[in-house]
């Protein structure tokens, strides 16, 4: 690795701490997240865009994760994973044709998309109910 690469993952590096500062006032959330990369924060003004777009409001602490991190790739426990940053969110349901207050988050692998509704976390196709926060869903993702 050269100088400039290093460099890079230096910066990286202590830019996830930085948001992982965050994560830790936050209780479980942040070690759930330990292995994620974690994008920056997404701005207020669009989370609120998002909901109105959708028509529906988000759960609570999915809105603290996307006041901490506007997405994030990497693994949950064993399981890989990609929570989708909220700009996307809009375009991102409307190719999925989602039904009304469905709403896709994030996926596992091509054919496993994490969505909630109505209070529960899923993941579809199945719709198996993955918990009723977004909390509860990281854990059962982590096993």
């Amino acid at each position: 690795m050269d100088h400039s690469a290093r460099q890079a993952a230096a910066l990286n590096a202590e830019r996830q701490r930085q948001l992982r500062r965050r994560f830790r006032l936050r209780g479980r959330m942040g070690g759930l997240l330990a292995d994620l990369d974690l994008a920056e924060p997404a701005p207020v003004a669009e989370i609120a865009a998002a909901q109105s777009a959708l028509g529906v409001t988000f759960p609570r602490d999915y809105v603290e994760f996307l006041r901490a991190s506007n997405g994030g790739v990497g693994k949950v426990g064993s399981a890989l994973v990609e929570l989708w940053p909220v700009h996307h969110l809009r375009e991102l349901n409307q190719k999925l044709g989602s039904q009304s207050g469905l709403v896709a988050f994030g996926n596992g692998s091509p054919s496993e998309v994490f969505a909630f509704q109505g209070g529960q976390f899923l993941r579809l196709p199945h719709r198996d109910v993955r918990g009723r926060s977004f909390t509860e869903f990281l854990q059962s993702l982590a096993g």
